[in-house]
């Protein structure tokens, strides 16, 4: 095999540099894999500002940019920043991709205060970042151990994305904060972040933490389980989440109702709506309870709504007295749960419910 050499003068890079290209006799030539290495460290803006005056035809900034990576690859932050501030000073703008490989080193090298510098200079130069920026940010935060940081950075995000919550969670976590790290996963399920089998080990790690402080049997912590459990179609999981709580509450019970009805599971939706009305009426003895169950039948009436209507039909339910407190936040949880519209006309007046709102604004 035949190798030829040819000079091909690129901007910022010196005269004498060459690009090889090994070529077979007959064949067509065939370009090397680049090597990041191979990019002069000394490389500098300075040799040869000829170039930062005439705009490149195609791509502008390519060179700089693959040289700022290539820095990053070798972690040579002190560099980097170095030739970063002369592609500011020279009107040179950074990529995107540029900026996660500076990122990703500086979560390498644990060097926060690299990571504020680029964080800042983000900032400054970047509108509108994607999401997969700033989960960037966010991931160096936490790989730097600065929580406090990462905090901030989590709660400035206009849009945050299942990766963004796992990425906090996990810190939190992993740092040992566990009881702020469930907190976190309780109110990435309520806010209605949709959890898929990839994320299975996560919440499972987190109920390993749960079972350890003793609180699987506490109804705030087990329900957020059970709904995550359903969401993640592990239904095994999430029965045994159930079975752990002490006294299910009314939330409970929907999230496992709803959860088997929209995976299609209607006769086991079925039993356990029964095994609700079997739990009620051995409570019906007493003469308060009775009065308490006639007060709560729209909660018995919108259970039975999910299982036997189309998943894209409203659910409206009459009754002759008004609605408790009570029933009016079971309404709005299933509603924003399910994301059924649900129209209740009480004694006073119609509750129009959807996505975890009522048209009333919980005023009647």
């Amino acid at each position: 095999m035949s190798s030829i050499t040819f000079q091909h003068h690129l901007p910022l890079l010196p005269s004498n540099t060459s690009l090889i290209i090994a070529a077979a006799s007959d064949n067509a030539p065939t370009i090397k894999p680049p090597n990041f290495g191979q990019i002069p460290s000394w490389l500098s803006l300075k040799t040869a500002p000829s170039s930062l005056k005439t705009p490149q035809q195609n791509q502008p900034g390519k060179v700089e940019n693959l040289h700022l990576v290539s820095l990053s690859k070798q972690e040579k932050l002190k560099e980097a920043r170095a030739f970063l501030e002369q592609m500011g000073d020279a009107g040179v703008s950074v990529r995107p991709y540029s900026f996660e490989c500076l990122l990703q080193a500086c979560s390498n090298l644990k060097s926060v205060s690299d990571g504020r510098y680029f964080h800042h200079r983000l900032r400054e130069t970047v509108k509108n970042p994607s999401g997969f920026l700033q989960n960037s940010v966010l991931r160096m935060y936490c790989d730097c151990g600065s929580l406090v940081e990462a905090q901030k950075m989590f709660d400035e995000m206009i849009e945050r994305t299942l990766v963004s919550w796992l990425i906090i969670i996990s810190a939190y976590a992993e740092a040992g904060f566990l009881n702020k790290s469930f907190r976190l996963f309780s109110d990435m399920i309520e806010s209605g972040i949709e959890p898929n089998s990839l994320d299975l080990n996560l919440g499972r790690q987190i109920h390993g933490f749960v079972v350890k402080l003793g609180l699987e049997s506490d109804v705030s912590v087990g329900t957020p389980l059970v709904d995550f459990y359903v969401k993640c179609s592990s239904f095994e999981s999430a029965c045994r989440a159930f079975e752990r709580i002490r006294e299910p509450s009314d939330v409970s019970w929907s999230a496992m109702i709803c959860g088997y009805c929209q995976n299609g599971k209607f006769e086991d939706s079925v039993k356990i709506f029964k095994s609700l009305r079997s739990k009620e009426d051995l409570s019906a003895s007493l003469p308060e309870r009775k009065e308490q169950l006639l007060d709560h039948s729209e909660r018995l009436a919108i259970s039975f709504g999910l299982i036997s209507t189309p998943t894209n039909a409203p659910i409206v339910i009459f009754k002759n007295l008004r609605a408790c407190k009570d029933c009016h936040e079971f309404a709005k949880h299933v509603s924003a749960v399910t994301g059924r519209k649900i129209v209740v006309r009480d004694a006073t007046r119609f509750h129009h419910f959807h996505s975890g709102q009522c048209s009333c604004n919980d005023y009647w």
